[in-house]
């Protein structure tokens, strides 16, 4: 036995997990369905070059070279599925293709027409064509050329161009789940990034293979890609069952991330609604032993207490350093004074109703019930704070969660983090030590 007659066998069983996983991904009633079915059409593409490469170290390709030309034509597939399903996952709706759409599938759909207009030849000729033979000849030749480096070069520069797509929407999302959750864990998409990359290596690879001149360091390769995509099926069809719906809402309720320019009808109808209300505030919660703390209060826990002591609307204006949020608002027409007077209501009600503790709160939420649209919200809390929504909801929780560690000593770190508004330990540990500097438990243990 050679150490890779296993290989087709492996081959066999990601064929048939990746056909099961397509027919999964399709019939889930789980999590975005639309997103669901690129997805497995992304993981039957890579089912089918399983079948290619099974078909071809079998030596099925050799005995009928149609299949070979039945399954040649995918490389320009590949980057749209993969973009589209990026596009769909971090949509708060369904996009449904239409119109110029439709022209991502176009070089797909012409590789398709030139690869299979090969089915009119002879098996010799064709295996001639697609294994690049040297003798051809006129318009076999040109036919040879234009499915060979011609085919290389631009389904290299195909696939690049929709991975970069795809990594400037997963950034455009991320940035949107800091603006509009309080809570990122599940909804940070850090596996459709290990997709693309897993999707990138393989690609990789595949370049590897045809600069390799070497008939036994092809074979290596060869092996190497069809088992990379054996593992990208399994952790597709895992991975993608797993995504949970990250929009619950309309797609209109949630902050843009690159929203610059309220409308004008919204201003004035906040400006009224500010001018006719006088939101009732209860004045924050104490420490029951504040007045029992040392006056000589460590150098350390004063600064703790500084980095994690919200500033006044007017202070974070006055000393907010010029960045992307502030130029992005320039052309804004909501004022700062305006802006001020809407982030004091803000901070007023989420201290008075601790709305902080609610661990799933999220900006559509928060503004529903303060009566502001999201990016109005978003817009005071970024050129105020200089923080996006993630960091103010937090920031709140973290000093909750400071009370608590210094007057309940009985109770665990986890149950004070949970108590806090964080729904993980993770969560908590990690927005804890960013903005104090150090974990929970050192904090905890600072002289009083």
């Amino acid at each position: 036995m050679t150490p890779l007659s296993f290989i087709p066998t492996l081959y066999v069983l990601g064929i048939v997990q990746g056909a099961f996983l397509s027919l999964s991904l399709v019939t889930s009633k789980s999590g975005n369905h639309q997103a669901n079915r690129y997805l497995a059409c992304l993981t039957l593409l890579f089912t089918i070059a399983l079948v290619d490469y099974f078909a071809d170290i079998t030596g099925l390709t050799a005995r009928y070279p149609m299949i070979q030309t039945l399954l040649w034509p995918k490389e320009f597939f590949y980057g749209v599925f993969v973009y589209f399903y990026v596009r769909q996952l971090t949509s708060a709706h369904p996009i449904v293709i239409q119109g110029k759409q439709w022209l991502h599938f176009l070089p797909g759909t012409v590789h398709l027409i030139l690869s299979w207009t090969l089915l009119l030849l002879s098996s010799e000729e064709q295996s001639a064509i697609l294994d690049q033979a040297e003798h051809l000849i006129g318009w076999q030749n040109l036919w040879r050329i234009l499915l060979g480096d011609v085919e290389f070069l631009l389904s290299l520069l195909h696939l690049g161009c929709y991975l970069t797509l795809s990594l400037i929407k997963l950034n455009r999302h991320q940035r949107a789940v800091l603006q509009n959750f309080s809570e990122q864990e599940s909804i940070n998409l850090r596996w459709l990034k290990r997709l693309l990359l897993g999707v990138s290596s393989i690609y990789i690879i595949w370049l590897m293979q045809e600069a390799v001149a070497s008939e036994e360091g092809d074979q290596w390769l060869d092996t190497l890609l069809g088992v990379s995509m054996v593992c990208l099926i399994y952790a597709m069809g895992y991975l993608g069952l797993r995504q949970p719906l990250i929009f619950s809402r309309s797609q209109q309720d949630y902050a843009d991330p690159d929203y610059c320019s309220p409308n004008r009808a919204t201003l004035d109808h906040t400006n009224q609604s500010i001018e006719n209300s006088e939101p009732e505030v209860t004045p924050p919660v104490e420490p029951t032993g504040a007045g029992e703390e040392k006056a000589h209060q460590t150098a350390t826990d004063k600064t703790v207490d500084e980095k994690t002591t919200p500033r006044s609307a007017n202070t974070a204006s006055a000393t907010m350093v010029e960045d992307s949020d502030s130029k992005k608002y320039k052309n804004s027409g909501l004022t700062p004074e305006l802006s001020r007077e809407l982030l004091d209501s803000v901070t007023q009600t989420l201290e008075s109703q601790k709305l902080y503790l609610d661990n799933q709160l999220s900006l559509p939420q928060l503004a529903d019930h303060i009566g502001l649209s999201a990016n109005l919200l978003s817009q005071c809390i970024n050129e105020n704070l200089n923080q996006n929504f993630f960091e103010f909801i937090n920031g709140y929780r973290v000093r909750q969660s400071q009370r608590l560690l210094r007057e309940q000593r009985s109770k665990s770190v986890l149950d004070i983090g949970l108590e806090s508004g964080f729904n993980s330990k993770s969560a908590f540990y990690g927005a804890f030590k960013k903005h104090t500097g150090m974990s929970p438990g050192a904090y905890r243990s600072q002289p009083q």
